[in-house]
């Protein structure tokens, strides 16, 4: 008998990530509003305010850049080679790629309420790791 198992546990299957990354990269205030949300539900972050209304689209980029950059140092030791050797091979396929950095996000935040799928997409997107890695220092010349 096989063990149970409950769907999706844990870390999301990759049809399941790479259907919430397309509805994510269709609407840029439901990406905000689910990383917003997995990150305050919780009351144990830095980041959190107390209100009953989610915040304006801008007003929740401006909280994700400071939420972003107070996590810059482990994301990028963790994130930028593998990001910076991955963004080629996968340019076609977006998608791929974004649940590749979510499958390390779900790793480095264990246990911490963050919608890891959600950082992923707005870390790609946005440009947030082609700037914070600088990718030109990860690529082998040709021979």
């Amino acid at each position: 008998m096989k063990p149970y198992s409950a769907p999706n546990a844990g870390n999301p299957s990759l049809a399941s990530k790479t259907a919430m990354i397309q509805d994510y990269l269709s609407d840029e205030t439901k990406l905000y509003q689910a990383w917003y949300t997995d990150l305050t539900q919780s009351g144990g972050d830095t980041f959190t305010t107390p209100v009953s209304v989610i915040p304006e689209l801008s007003e929740l980029k401006q909280l994700f850049e400071k939420w972003i950059y107070s996590k810059q140092s482990i994301l990028s030791s963790k994130l930028c080679e593998t990001y910076c050797t991955h963004k080629q091979t996968y340019k076609n396929t977006e998608p791929v790629l974004i649940a590749a950095i979510a499958d390390i996000l779900t790793v480095l935040f264990t246990g911490a309420p963050i919608n890891t799928v959600a950082v992923a997409v707005i870390l790609c997107t946005e440009n947030y790791l082609n700037h914070m890695c600088k990718c030109e220092k990860y690529v082998t010349p040709a021979e």
